[in-house]
C-alpha cells in the first residue's frame, strides 16, 4: 500500500495548453532517420516489448545515424497451446530446407533427383502453413515426414557416389546426415503429439476414488521418450547444418544455406523452450502434488484498479490431471464472517471503512492485487491456495463465443455472449429468484459451461482466447510459487506493471466505481494525451479525457426487451438504475512519472499520492457523468526529467491500459519546438497522421486495448 501525500491543488487559472498547444515554426527536413524499432528474434506470448535504449549519439550526425539505426516493435503473441503446431510447422520447414538443399546439392554434382518427391513435399508445406492449428495440420506434417524420409533414403543410397566426387563432399555429408536426424526428430516429435492427444482426452474430468491412473504421469512419460528424442535429433542436426560452409556452393545456393541455418536455429529454440516450460506445465495439473486455485469472477461493469468487482470465485483443485474439486462461493458469505478491522488503502476508503477481499483487487498491476486476494481468502478463514486466475464478464462472453450457448435449468432461454452480462447482473442485483438464486444459476452455469467445453474440446481456440484476453487483461494469472511466476510473466498472462525506467514518460488512467452501480458498461472515454518538446528539453503533458454515458431511452428499452425475452417481469427503477440509469461516479488516479508537477486543471480538487508497489505518481480525484451525458476534464503538469539533444535524445511514453476496461480512445499528439528536428517515430504512424498544417505536429489514435510503448526520436 502506497504513503500518500496529503498534498491538495485547487486551482481555477486558465489551462497553459489549449488551443495555442501546437508551437508554429518551420521544420527542417532529414534525410536521416532511426527505427526505434527492436526486432525480437525470439518472441514471446504478448510480452509488452519496450524500445532499447539509444547509446550516446557522437560524431557527426550522418555517420552516427546509421551507425545506431535499430527496428523496435511489440512482439507477436504465440500461444501455449499453438506451439505444438508452430514447432510441426518450423519442423517440417527445417526439414524441407535440408531436402532442398540435399537435391540440389546432388542435382550439382550430376546426379539424378526425382524432383517430384520434393514438389510433393512443397505443396504439403505450403497446405499446412494454410491451414492454421488443427488436427489436419498435424496429419499433414506427419505425411509431409514420411514424404522426406523417402527422399532422404533414395539420396542415402547415392551417399558414397557423392562423397567421392569433390570437396563439397563433407558439406554435403552433414546435409545428408541432418536430414534423417531432422525426419527422425519429426516423427518422434508427432508420436509425442498424437499420445498427448488422446491422454488429454480425460485431462480434467472429475477424478475417482480410487484414484484413475495419473495422466501427468502419461504426458511425462511420452515427453520423456518422445520428445527428448525428438530434441536430441533436432540439436544434433542444427549444429550438422550450422557448421556446413556456404563458400563450398554455387552462389544461387547460398541463400538457401543460409535460411536452412535460419529456420534451424529458431526451430531448436522453440524446442529448447517447450522443453522448459513443459514441467511447469505438468505442476500446474498437479503432477507432483495437488494444485489449489483460487478463480476470482470480477464484474468489470463495476471497475476496480485490478479489473472489478469481486462478487463470487471458484476453489479448484487439480491433482494428476485430474478435477479432483470445484466449488462456487460467494465473497459476501466469506466477508461477512470476518469481523476484524483493517483499514482500507486510498480510495477505498470511499467505499467502506473497513478492508475485506471483495474489494482486495486495490492495484491495476494484477499480479499485487491477486496477490492480496490470496491474502484475504486464508486470513477471513478460507484456504490456502497455490494460484490465483482472475477473469472478468468480457472473457465469459468471448468464451460464449466460442462454446456457443449455454442451457441451465434455471433459466426458460439459452445464454449466449450477447446476453450473459445483463441476465447476470440483473439477477445478482434484483434477487429475482430469491437470495440464493444468483449463486444457484452461477453454478449451474459454471459446470454447464465445463460440460460443453469437454463436449467440443476448442482447446487450440480456447488457447488463442487467453491470448488475446491477457493482452487485454480480461485475465491473468498469479502464482505462490516464484518460477512458475516467472513463467506467467515470461509469456503474458501475469498483468504486472513494468518497473519505472529513468527519463521515460507513463500514463495509465484508474477509475474505480463508487456509486455502487453497474454503470461502466455503458461508459466509453476518449484520451488525449499532449505532448510539448521545448528546445530547452523541458517536457509538458496535458492530459483531456471526455467520458460519455451511453444509457438513453434507446438502451433502457433494449434492457427491457431482453429481460423481458426471459420472462422477467418489467425491472422496477430502482433495478435499472443499479444497472444503467444513475450517474456512473468514480474515483480516478492519473499515473504519472513520479516527481511529475501539477501545473494546471479543469478540476476543482485533486490529490497527489504515491504509489510505492509501482514507484510512480498519481492524481487523484472524483467526477460524475449522468446518464446521456460526457463531462470533460483536464490535468496539465510537467514532467521531472528534461531531453537532452546533444545532439540527439527521445521521448518514450509507456502506456498502461486498466485491467476490465472496455472502450477507450486514446490519441497520443507530439509537438517538437521549431528548432528541433524530428528524426523517427515508433509507430510509424505517429508519422503518417502528421499535421499538414502545422509542421512538427505528429498525431497517433488508437482503440486503447493493451499496453502500448510510443517513441520519437528529436535532435538539433
Amino acid at each position: 500500500m502506497g504513503k500518500i501525500r496529503d498534498i491538495k491543488i485547487q486551482v481555477n487559472k486558465p489551462i497553459t495548453i489549449g488551443d495555442d498547444f501546437v508551437l508554429k515554426g518551420t521544420k527542417v527536413k532529414s534525410p536521416h532517420l532511426l527505427d526505434l524499432t527492436k526486432t525480437r528474434r525470439r518472441s514471446k506470448f504478448t510480452r509488452h516489448e519496450r524500445p532499447e535504449e539509444l547509446d550516446d549519439i557522437g560524431g557527426t550526425l550522418h555517420k552516427d545515424l546509421k551507425k545506431h539505426h535499430q527496428v523496435y516493435q511489440e512482439s507477436s503473441g504465440i500461444i501455449i497451446a499453438s506451439r505444438f503446431t508452430e514447432m510441426a510447422r518450423m519442423a517440417v520447414l527445417g526439414t524441407l530446407m535440408v531436402l532442398t538443399l540435399n537435391g540440389v546439392a546432388v542435382y550439382y554434382e550430376g546426379l539424378d533427383l526425382k524432383e517430384e518427391v520434393a514438389s510433393a513435399a512443397y505443396s504439403s508445406y505450403e497446405s499446412l502453413v494454410a491451414s492454421g492449428p488443427s488436427e489436419e495440420a498435424f496429419q499433414n506434417a506427419e505425411s509431409i515426414f514420411s514424404e522426406a524420409q523417402e527422399s532422404l533414403w533414395f539420396l542415402q543410397n547415392q551417399r558414397e557416389e557423392l562423397l567421392a566426387q569433390n570437396k563439397t563432399a563433407e558439406s554435403v555429408n552433414s546435409l545428408l546426415t541432418a536430414g534423417e536426424e531432422l525426419s527422425e526428430a519429426g516423427a518422434a516429435f508427432m508420436s509425442f503429439v498424437e499420445k498427448a492427444k488422446i491422454i488429454s482426452q480425460d485431462l480434467l474430468k472429475e477424478g475417482t476414488n480410487p484414484p484413475s491412473e495419473s495422466i501427468t504421469a502419461e504426458l511425462r512419460a511420452a515427453f520423456d521418450s518422445d520428445f527428448n528424442l525428438a530434441l536430441t535429433n533436432l540439436t544434433a542436426a542444427e549444429q550438422r547444418v550450422q557448421g556446413v560452409e556456404s563458400a563450398l556452393f554455387p552462389e544461387s545456393l547460398k541463400p538457401t544455406i543460409a535460411e536452412a541455418k535460419f529456420q534451424l536455429s529458431e526451430l531448436e529454440y522453440v524446442f529448447n523452450e517447450f522443453n522448459e516450460i513443459f514441467p511447469i506445465f505438468l505442476r500446474l495439473l498437479g503432477d507432483e502434488h495437488p494444485q489449489r486455485y483460487l478463480v476470482l469472477l470480477e464484474n468489470n461493469h463495476e471497475s476496480r484498479p485490478g479489473g472489478g468487482f469481486i462478487g463470487s470465485y471458484l476453489l479448484v483443485d487439480i491433482n494428476d490431471g485430474y478435477l479432483d474439486e470445484m466449488s462456487f462461493n460467494d465473497v459476501y458469505e466469506i466477508d461477512g464472517q470476518y469481523y476484524e478491522s483493517i483499514e482500507p488503502p486510498g480510495e477505498i476508503a470511499k467505499l467502506t471503512t473497513d478492508w475485506r477481499f471483495r474489494d482486495s483487487n486495490y492495484s491495476p498491476d494484477l499480479a499485487i492485487s491477486a496477490a492480496k486476494g490470496a491474502w484475504f481468502l486464508e486470513e477471513e478463514g478460507g484456504p490456502g491456495v497455490d494460484h490465483v486466475i482472475t477473469i472478468d464478464l468480457t472473457f465469459v462472453d468471448r468464451l460464449l463465443e466460442i462454446i456457443g450457448p449455454v442451457k441451465i435449468d434455471e433459466l426458460p432461454m439459452s445464454l449466449t455472449h450477447d446476453n450473459f452480462s445483463t441476465v447476470i447482473s440483473f439477477l445478482v442485483e434484483s434477487k429475482h429468484y430469491g437470495e440464493e438464486a444468483p449463486k444457484t444459476i452461477l453454478g449451474s452455469f459454471v459446470q454447464a459451461a465445463q460440460d460443453k467445453l469437454r463436449t467440443e474440446a476448442p482447446w487450440l481456440e480456447l488457447g488463442q482466447l487467453i491470448q488475446e484476453m491477457a493482452a487485454a487483461k480480461h485475465i491473468a494469472a498469479y502464482s505462490e510459487t516464484d518460477h512458475v511466476q516467472e513463467f506467467f510473466e515470461e509469456w503474458g498472462l501475469a498483468g504486472t506493471i513494468p518497473a519505472p525506467k529513468p527519463r521515460e514518460d507513463y500514463f495509465a488512467l484508474i477509475h474505480t466505481s463508487i456509486g455502487g452501480n453497474k454503470t461502466d458498461a455503458y461508459m466509453t472515454q476518449e484520451i488525449t494525451h499532449q505532448t510539448v518538446l521545448d528546445s530547452s528539453g523541458t517536457i509538458q503533458n496535458q492530459v483531456t479525457v471526455t467520458r460519455e454515458h451511453h444509457f438513453d431511452s434507446f438502451a433502457e428499452a433494449q434492457l427491457k426487451n431482453l429481460l423481458s425475452s426471459f420472462g422477467f417481469s418489467e425491472p422496477p427503477d430502482w433495478v435499472l438504475g443499479i444497472l444503467g440509469n444513475t450517474p456512473n461516479i468514480s474515483a480516478f488516479r492519473v499515473y504519472v512519472p513520479h516527481g511529475a508537477t501539477l501545473l494546471t486543471t479543469s478540476l476543482d480538487e485533486v490529490e497527489l499520492h504515491y504509489d510505492e508497489d509501482l514507484d510512480l505518481d498519481y492524481f487523484y480525484f472524483t467526477d460524475a457523468v449522468y446518464p446521456d451525458t460526457s463531462e470533460t476534464f483536464t490535468l496539465t503538469y510537467e514532467l521531472p526529467f528534461q531531453l537532452d539533444y546533444a545532439p540527439l535524445d527521445e521521448y518514450r511514453l509507456n502506456l498502461i491500459k486498466q485491467p476490465g476496461d472496455l472502450g477507450t480512445t486514446f490519441t497520443k499528439i507530439i509537438a517538437g519546438d521549431p528548432s528541433l528536428t524530428h528524426y523517427r517515430s515508433y509507430p510509424e504512424a505517429l508519422i503518417e497522421n502528421a499535421h499538414q498544417d502545422e509542421i512538427g505536429v505528429y498525431e497517433y489514435e488508437f482503440e486503447l486495448e493493451s499496453d502500448a510503448h510510443l517513441a520519437q526520436l528529436w535532435g538539433r
